[in-house]
This record gives structure tokens, C-alpha cells and sequence, in this order.
């Protein structure tokens, strides 16, 4: 059966309110000594530690997509602007020898 979600109220003693809790619900049936249900089993198992960390995974493998595109993002950006600081370096590197090439036929 599916997961089911039920708000609690707390105790006054303990804030009051309501807490959000999970139950995993089992039905066994009991069968006669001729294999007829005789009567079902119900019970509940509280999961609710188990659901929270199950969302909180979720969050966390969220977050961590999350930074791994800003990453990317961030990589892609260091790399073009490396590749402009290296064009801009040789236009400046070939200005400079034409400034020195052009100071020596003046001197």
C-alpha cells in the first residue's frame, strides 16, 4: 500500500500544533485451517524518519545538479575569457614590436 501522510497534534507540553507524519500501513490476513481469510491484520508503521530522509536526498542530489551546472557555466566563462586575455595579448605583443621597430628607424 501506498505511503500514507497524517498531521499529528502535538501535546500543549510540547508546543501544540500539529507534526507531519508517515505511515506505512500492512494488512496480513489470518487464514482457518482451511485457508479462508478469517479476518485481516491492519497496522500502521511509522516511516516518517525514513520519508524525511528520503527528502532530503532529494534536495540534496537538487542542490548538487544545481552546482554542478553553475560549475560548467563557470568554465565556459573562465575559458572564453582566457581565450579574449590571449587574442588581446597578441595584438598587444605585435603593437609593442611595432612601437620598438618603429622607435629604432627613428633613432
Amino acid at each position: 500500500m501506498a505511503i500514507l501522510k497524517y498531521d499529528i497534534r502535538r501535546p500543549e507540553s510540547e508546543g501544540g500544533g500539529f507534526e507531519v507524519r508517515y505511515w506505512s500501513p500492512i494488512n496480513s490476513p489470518v487464514l482457518n485451517a482451511d485457508g479462508e481469510v478469517t479476518f485481516i491484520i491492519n497496522r500502521a508503521e511509522d516511516v516518517t524518519e525514513f520519508m524525511l530522509l528520503k527528502q532530503q536526498d532529494s534536495e540534496r542530489r537538487r542542490i548538487n545538479s544545481e552546482l554542478q551546472l553553475r560549475t560548467s557555466q563557470m568554465e565556459a566563462e573562465i575559458f572564453l575569457r582566457a581565450h579574449k586575455l590571449q587574442i588581446v595579448n597578441n595584438q598587444l605583443q605585435k603593437l609593442t614590436q611595432a612601437a620598438l621597430e618603429i622607435n629604432a628607424a627613428l633613432i
